[in-house]
């Protein structure tokens, strides 16, 4: 991102990084939304399938978390201060990874930071990002 903007005026990168916070509300949003309705499904699904041993719950939190990595993903790109073209996020249940380089140890910590706040309770972030600078 930091490349990208860097012919550009003041007005422009703050006019971009103000669409980019737009776009990472819209995903949470949306994040939001869905996984509100499959654990609306699910319930329903749960209620249909009682006694089968199918554990439809855990299905819909399965599909929760794994709206979480796109969601972090769109937060930190819109971050301001934070180069985020080489930073990978993948989740395992409730644990979010922080994945690639970062130019400083400003930036590694900026990453985690913002990755907490876009997650709810009950997840961890796991910050394994390299500095390289």
């Amino acid at each position: 991102m930091v490349t990208a903007l860097a012919g550009c005026t003041p007005q422009s990168r703050d006019e971009y990084s103000a669409a980019g916070h737009e776009a990472a509300q819209a995903v949470t949003t949306d994040a939001g939304v869905a996984a509100r309705a499959t654990k609306a499904a699910a319930n329903a699904a749960d209620n249909s399938l009682k006694g089968s041993g199918t554990d439809v719950k855990k299905i819909a939190g399965n599909a929760e978390n794994a709206a979480m990595a796109p969601k972090v993903k769109v937060d930190l790109m819109a971050a301001k201060g934070l180069d985020a073209s080489h930073i990978s996020v993948s989740d395992n249940g409730k644990t979010i990874s922080l994945n690639g380089s970062v130019p400083t140890a400003q930036q590694k910590s900026l990453a985690g930071q913002h990755a907490k706040s876009a997650l709810g309770p009950g997840y961890q972030v796991q910050n394994n990002l390299k500095v390289q600078g």
